[in-house]
């Protein structure tokens, strides 16, 4: 979630004084776009046409062919070439106006580099700023390959609401609610989600029904944003999700290490499976324990990280910030960690690590002081493994 920043009015102010250009065509009564021919000038789109006050609602769809604009009387413009201006301003200006702002998956490169700067001007605002298909990513090479690459998004006076990738590069003042879209993850939750209700009891099968598992990581392409999208397109709070829940509410039969072990295959760090295939289910959280510290688990690439020291708790901590892999583990239970922590990295945090689960309550996000059986006995025994 983004902290409230102060409004600065008189930025903001600055920006909406739109001068005389050379090439401006009216949509509407209501939006003007405005743009000036030569490489280098700026691509203005503005509500409020003619000093007419309206509650405008105005799409920018920045697309191969150029950038297209519609407004609410679906009027809208020839594709405006990339090459004609070298960043997007959009302003609602005055009234309650809903703007959104969409970049298409096939649009060229150089064009990603190109900041697209947002306004909704005086009134309650709604903006959107979204993205599709394979920008919906973190680790898109588009994206990744232009970092300079900023939404700007002020909601100036009203109350304002944004709507906005969870990845995008951006920055936002004067916006009193955000609400975090990842279109990417959410399909991928649908896609889990539909093979685990295929069937009664479908987790005694093997992984083949996954096909393929939608958000995965590597060693050498990690990330913390990654890591977490990884955890959370499994929605292991997902009330029909048969793969990570008990048959019934008296059965002792959790699924902790169904979880972690398809974590971690996601994370191409697989655990050991029941019968030794790539393809089975994850072995059990006694087994895992035994096979972490063992010989086997370390020439896979784990290693422990023991916690008696404010230092190793910061190793742990800074090594889940920079999305790489770890579990919490003791041989009645396994835990994913998350990259997200959000407590001071000292050994008397250790309660405060957050993890998700599945088991007696499954989590998506919670911390080690909610597993009940270890927090009875003060953590004895519960250990943590990492890996690159």
């Amino acid at each position: 979630m983004f902290s409230k920043k102060k409004r600065r009015p008189s930025r903001a102010k600055r920006r909406l004084r739109f001068e005389a250009l050379e090439d401006r065509q009216v949509l509407s009564a209501m939006v003007t776009i405005e743009n000036v021919a030569g490489i280098g000038a700026v691509l203005k789109v503005r509500g409020d046409a003619g000093a007419v006050v309206a509650n405008d609602i105005i799409y920018v769809n920045v697309r191969q062919s150029g950038v297209e604009v519609v407004d609410a009387t679906t009027s809208r413009t020839t594709p405006v070439q990339h090459s004609l201006f070298k960043e997007i301003h959009v302003a609602g200006n005055n009234g309650n106006d809903f703007v959104r702002v969409s970049v298409d998956s096939n649009v060229p490169q150089a064009i990603l580099g190109k900041p697209i700067k947002v306004w909704g001007g005086n009134g309650n605002d709604t903006i959107t700023v979204d993205a599709r298909a394979n920008l919906a990513s973190p680790s898109s090479p588009s994206w990744s390959s232009a970092p300079e690459t900023a939404i700007e998004v002020s909601g100036d006076a009203g109350t304002d609401r944004v709507n906005v990738e969870q990845w995008m590069p951006k920055s936002m003042w004067g916006v009193e609610q955000v609400a975090i879209a990842d279109r990417a993850l959410q399909m991928a939750q649908q896609e889990l989600r539909t093979y685990s209700a295929a069937a009664s009891g479908w987790y005694h099968l093997n992984v083949s029904l996954f096909k393929r598992l939608p958000i995965t990581s590597a060693v050498g392409m990690r990330n913390p944003e990654l890591y977490r999208r990884v955890i959370e397109q499994f929605d292991v709070q997902f009330s029909h999700a048969k793969r990570y829940r008990p048959d019934s509410q008296t059965t002792v039969d959790t699924r902790c290490n169904i979880f972690a072990g398809d974590v971690m295959r996601a994370m191409n760090v697989p655990l050991p499976t029941k019968s030794g295939g790539i393809n089975d289910l994850t072995k059990n959280a006694k087994d895992l324990n035994s096979w972490f510290k063992s010989s086997a688990g370390a020439s896979a690439g784990w290693r422990e990280i023991v916690i008696d020291s404010d230092a190793k708790m910061a190793q742990l901590v800074n090594h889940l910030k920079a999305g790489k892999p770890a579990v919490a583990s003791r041989s009645d239970h396994i835990a994913v960690l998350r990259p997200d922590q959000d407590t001071a990295p000292t050994k008397a945090n250790l309660p405060n690590l957050l993890i998700a689960q599945a088991g007696a309550a499954n989590y998506n996000r919670a911390r080690i002081s909610d597993v009940s059986g270890w927090r009875q006995n003060n953590y004895q025994g519960v250990q943590f493994f990492v890996h690159d």
